[in-house]
């Protein structure tokens, strides 16, 4: 009876034991990737140094980070060049980003309002924090009602300034690892 008695107590500490895991909250984006119960981080995009022109929202699941450009209602993407990684990584010339030389970049043939970048944490490398510098570069146009091209810009997303003589900016973001309940 003792060896029963014995038994029972462990499978119940057992069962109660694994009644308290943790258990990471799961999301899908539209393609169906798992995100790990993290909210987006968004960053304005300025064209032309200061007009607000949209957004860029960045996420993560297990294996991918996902940037995307979000152009406001009179914008479009007609080039965009993205850069993430460590800060002393990101192409510069005499202080300044060079976009063209960044890693991902797409030219579009019509105007697009969004687009998403999809970049596995295989091909990030990060800094001594852990973190990632994100450059976010647009070619961008305002268009009419019409879709007629009206104004040409270039946008930069974040807050933080290059160095060097120009206004590119930047942002910086940390691999969300999930929200534990």
């Amino acid at each position: 009876m003792k060896k029963f008695l014995l038994l029972f107590l462990l499978s119940l500490g057992f069962l109660v034991g694994c009644s308290n895991e943790s258990v990471v909250t799961e999301k899908t984006t539209e393609s169906g990737a798992r995100l790990d119960g993290c909210d987006a981080q968004v960053f304005d995009i300025n064209a032309g140094q200061h007009i607000l022109s949209g957004n860029v929202n960045v996420q993560n699941d297990f294996e991918n980070l996902y940037v995307t450009y979000n152009a406001n209602s009179d914008w479009r993407f007609k080039e965009l060049h993205l850069f993430v990684g460590p800060y002393a990584n990101v192409p510069t010339r005499n202080g300044n980003p060079v976009p063209g030389r960044f890693p991902y970049k797409v030219n579009f043939n019509q105007l697009t309002s969004t687009y998403t970048f999809t970049i596995p944490f295989t091909a990030i490398a990060v800094d001594q924090n852990g973190c990632y510098v994100v450059a976010a570069h647009s070619s961008m146009r305002k268009v009419n009602g019409n879709g007629g091209v009206i104004q040409s810009e270039t946008g930069w997303g974040g807050y933080n300034d290059f160095p060097g003589n120009n206004w590119a900016r930047y942002f910086n973001y940390c691999k969300c690892i999930g929200v534990v309940q």
